[in-house]
């Protein structure tokens, strides 16, 4: 986890209910991101389900939540059809968000990627950085 992720759920404050919704800054996390499957099977949400490979710093944080209203319809289609954001084929553009939790429980904050462009194919080495392991 970058530190500027950290001290951005830190800024939470642990058990405080969250107020609105802030973005990370992006000169400390890069606006180029492999979304993959975290190979978690979630039984009772949240669950980080997705891992998020930041291209800047090469490192992999947990992630909660996508959301691709950011994107057009063509781009959101082509992402379905390769099963890019499963694999982590794809390179997306977009920000990190601290969203309030939509899910029952305590009030809580997790981070949501809000897409906002598709890119290039991913390579085979950054899809096995996204799931964690050495190319």
């Amino acid at each position: 986890m970058t530190r500027a992720f950290a001290l951005a759920l830190g800024a939470l404050g642990a058990g405080a209910a969250p107020q609105t919704s802030f973005a990370v800054s992006s000169s400390s996390l890069g606006p180029d991101w492999i979304v993959c499957s975290s190979r978690i099977m979630c039984v009772r949400p949240p669950c980080p389900i997705h891992n998020l490979l930041d291209l800047r710093s090469l490192d992999v944080l947990k992630l909660n939540e996508l959301d691709d209203s950011g994107l057009s319809d063509a781009d959101r289609e082509a992402l379905r059809a390769e099963d890019a954001l499963f694999h982590g084929a794809r390179v997306v553009t977009g920000s990190l968000e601290i969203r309030p939790s939509r899910f029952s429980g305590p009030p809580a904050a997790y981070p949501v990627l809000v897409l906002s462009a598709l890119g290039r194919s991913s390579t085979p080495e950054e899809q096995a950085l996204c799931r964690g392991e050495t190319p």
